[in-house]
């Protein structure tokens, strides 16, 4: 349903976040979340330190793999 949205409206920024959390939590697919979070963090009306967080510590756990 996420794709779907984000395929009728590609800025819609609730979407990609929704697919990072199924990447992150459920798929345990690292990159991917990452990929959508910052695409998130792009198109977010606001700023939002708790996901850019998140994204650091990510991308240390990958370098750490």
């Amino acid at each position: 349903d996420y794709r779907r949205a984000l395929q009728l409206k590609p800025e819609y920024p609730n979407a990609h976040y929704n697919i990072a959390l199924l990447y992150d939590i459920y798929l345990q697919d690292i990159a991917g979340a990452i990929e959508h979070y910052e695409i998130y963090l792009q198109q977010a009306p606001e700023q939002d330190s708790s996901t850019r967080d998140w994204i650091n510590h990510l991308k240390s756990v990958l370098g750490n793999a």
